[in-house]
């Protein structure tokens, strides 16, 4: 298979290993293999309220300045386990209680802290 000079990666200047355009094939320049641009190009960001103490994971919620004495915890944590995945899915529902005891110490106090 010839080389395609005339056709280049939309992001690099690559040479395409076929004459075809891009839209016409789902293939890396690379190797010829699809890989899925969206697998290649995606920043993955860091996952909000989760972290990883020693090789298990936490659920971590900051208590509010004004809201320390009622709790007595600067942050609250729970334990999701070792497993990323497992940690993933349970990450939700342990965020939702850790914000419902905020919640309730918020209205303890009659005050809004958000």
């Amino acid at each position: 298979m010839a080389w395609g000079f005339e056709s280049l990666h939309p992001y690099h200047s690559i040479p395409l290993k076929t004459n075809k355009p891009l839209a016409n094939r789902a293939q890396s320049p690379f190797n010829g293999y699809n890989l899925g641009y969206n697998r290649v190009w995606k920043m993955v960001g860091k996952v909000r309220h989760l972290v990883n103490r020693s090789g298990r994971y936490h659920a971590r919620l900051v208590v509010p300045k004004g809201l320390r004495k009622i709790i007595g915890k600067t942050e609250l944590r729970t334990p999701l386990g070792a497993d990323y995945r497992q940690a993933i899915k349970l990450l939700p529902g342990s965020v939702t209680q850790l914000q419902h005891i905020i919640a309730l110490a918020e209205r303890k106090s009659g005050q809004s802290y958000d």
